[in-house]
């Protein structure tokens, strides 16, 4: 059995995992696999590959496609990772989804796989860094500024405001320099 999701029409294609909710102590898992034909035979399993005792599946049918949803609730005495396993025996197709459940203090937390977890850092990389680099070029902008009014020769001010040396200076080249 292996995945052939893009070698065969109707393949059931990765489950959509969810968490519905989820407590210090236990969380209610939702598994979703659409479309797919022949009917598949959907499980939730342990980090072991032991089933997990689940709801009764619910399925729909257009045509000749299958949608099946199944809810599993899971304790912190059931070893994660979390599986939801779509298999069609019919034709030799299986395929999973992962999901981490870490049960701490007061509230629980949820990782979807590791590659979710590194998609979410890789996104965020480029956020610290830009917004490091609009710090950098801030300071460096207001600096300079700062800079150039301190090393000025000219303190004069405009008659009658209290406009300094840059503003004098845009007065009377009628640019900014």
């Amino acid at each position: 059995m292996r995945d052939r999701v893009c070698e065969i029409p109707g393949a059931a294609p990765k489950p959509l995992i969810h968490v519905l909710k989820i407590t210090e102590d236990e969380a209610l898992l939702k598994c979703e696999v659409r479309g797919a034909s022949p009917k598949p035979k959907v499980e939730w399993r342990d980090g072991d590959g032991n089933i997990l005792p689940a709801e009764e599946p619910q399925v729909s049918r257009t045509g000749e496609r299958y949608n099946i949803t199944l809810l599993t609730t899971v304790t912190r005495t059931n070893i994660s990772p979390f599986h939801c396993v779509a298999t069609q025996e019919e034709i030799g197709h299986k395929t999973e989804h992962e999901l981490y459940v870490a049960f701490s203090g007061t509230c629980g937390k949820v990782i979807t796989g590791w590659l979710g977890g590194w998609f979410i850092g890789m996104l965020s990389f480029p956020l610290v860094i830009t917004g490091w680099l609009v710090a950098t070029k801030t300071i460096k902008i207001h600096s300079g500024r700062l800079g150039r009014a301190n090393s000025s020769s000219e303190k004069t001010t405009a008659p009658g405001s209290e406009t300094g040396p840059e503003e004098l200076q845009v007065l009377r080249n009628g640019s900014v320099v």
